[in-house]
């Protein structure tokens, strides 16, 4: 499911420009060896969550992005 709340989150972003998100997602199947199925279902699922942490695994990549580059400015290692 984490899979299919970033590629939404691409596609909504304009990352990979005008693709549909069949072809998107057959795409990252390919790159990453994997099928893709339902993923209207599982975003579905993302949608009906609750709360801030509807989007978790995003609020999660954020936020471990951030804390890296506060240790990257402190000059310690990662």
């Amino acid at each position: 499911m984490e899979l299919v709340e970033l590629v939404y989150a691409l596609h909504e972003a304009g990352s990979f420009g005008n693709i549909p998100l069949k072809k998107l997602f057959g795409f990252i199947g390919k790159m990453f060896d994997c099928e893709i199925t339902n993923y209207y279902r599982l975003f579905w699922d993302i949608k009906n969550r609750m709360g801030e942490e509807r989007t978790f695994f995003l609020n999660k990549l954020r936020k471990k992005l951030s804390e890296k580059l506060v240790r990257m400015d402190s000059g310690a290692r990662s």
